[in-house]
């Protein structure tokens, strides 16, 4: 069953036409804009004055909890909101994430429209109705599949970004590059933000639309875009609860797709040539994080056994067969895990 995704609007500048199309033509109620700390500082000035009513949450992925989805429903509650309103998430892949969880569910479903400001949330988080929360410290067990109205991708909101949040972007990009025919492209300096122009986001965001409107409840080719994450939310995982700075998402994907890309050659899925190629673009974006951590079975298996793909207590993968070429529903048993994390760790100095 497939469902075809609604409306990604690309613009440049401050002028969000489709955004004030949108609100004159569906007439809303109330408009209401959901920001966190810095969003509101940085990027909401440079939207139009059009919103009602502001929503401010936390900073950050240890507030993206039943909790967080609590405080906005009170404050909907409080502005009298009816299910005519027009919610706009404005934010990263967090509060994307957890604004659309909360149109989703408010009132069984109002509009929202996504406004993402972080490289991540344009590339791949804003796109393709995938709505979460974390909950006992596992990552996105909690969620729906809920089509905003709009998603708005302007790159405007990039300037606005420290380098590490800006990189933390880099790994989806790299997600989507090394599973599509973009593998095989000369690509530009992905670490540059003048490069981020509105042709290239398309590029990568296409990869992405392209699945989802095939698979939009992830029942087959959509789950190529879980290449990474099997490990990669895993870590992230076991990174926020035990680490005092923990890896951002983007961060610990990244060092996720490195260790899938070498469970896949060590399976015999991937060949060496094709390890060396995709690994060498990762670790010139991540050699810090690759480098900087090492992880165990036993840090990581709590987490792996909760993954969104298991079924009847297997683990499944999406994993690379080749240069953008991804294959789903790979069951890996935990002993190959254990071998490879182990061989990783006695090859560290």
């Amino acid at each position: 069953m497939t469902k075809p995704q609604n409306a990604t609007i690309f613009e440049s500048g401050k002028d969000f036409v489709a955004l004030k199309s949108l609100i004159a033509t569906q007439q809303y109620s109330q408009t209401v804009v959901l920001v966190n700390q810095n969003t509101q500082k940085f990027c909401l000035p440079l939207l139009p004055n059009i919103f009602d009513h502001i929503i401010r949450i936390p900073n950050g992925e240890k507030h993206k909890s039943i909790q967080t989805i609590q405080k906005i429903w009170s404050q909907l509650i409080d502005f009298q909101c009816d299910r005519k309103m027009l919610l706009v998430n404005l934010g990263g892949g967090v509060l994307t994430d957890m604004g659309a969880f909360a149109a989703s569910t408010y009132k069984r479903g109002i509009d929202c429209v996504q406004i993402p400001t972080s490289l991540l949330a344009m590339v791949d988080a804003s796109v393709g109705g995938k709505t979460g929360i974390n909950f006992e410290g596992i990552k996105n067990v909690v969620g729906t599949f809920f089509e905003p109205r709009m998603v708005v991708i302007n790159p405007i909101f990039l300037d606005t970004l420290p380098k590490r949040d800006f990189d933390n972007g880099l790994a989806e990009a790299l997600k989507h590059i090394l599973i599509s025919d973009l593998a095989h492209d000369q690509m530009a300096d992905l670490s540059l933000k003048s490069n981020w122009d509105i042709e290239f986001i398309k590029k990568i965001v296409a990869v992405k639309i392209n699945l989802i409107t095939q698979d939009f409840y992830e029942r087959s080719v959509r789950k190529q875009l879980n290449y990474g994450h099997t490990l990669g939310h895993a870590i992230e995982g076991f990174s926020l609860k035990n680490h005092p700075k923990p890896l951002l998402h983007g961060e610990a994907i990244a060092v996720g797709m490195w260790l899938e890309n070498k469970l896949a050659n060590q399976l015999g899925i991937l060949n060496y040539e094709a390890l060396i190629y995709c690994n060498s673009m990762i670790y010139k974006y991540f050699k810090a994080v690759i480098d900087g951590y090492h992880f165990s079975l036993n840090d990581l298996l709590p987490y792996l056994v909760q993954d969104k793909k298991n079924s009847h207590n297997r683990l499944f993968f999406s994993l690379l067969r080749g240069m953008g070429d991804a294959i789903v529903d790979v069951e890996v048993p935990i002993e190959a895990i254990d071998t490879l994390l182990v061989s990783e760790s006695n090859s560290r100095p």
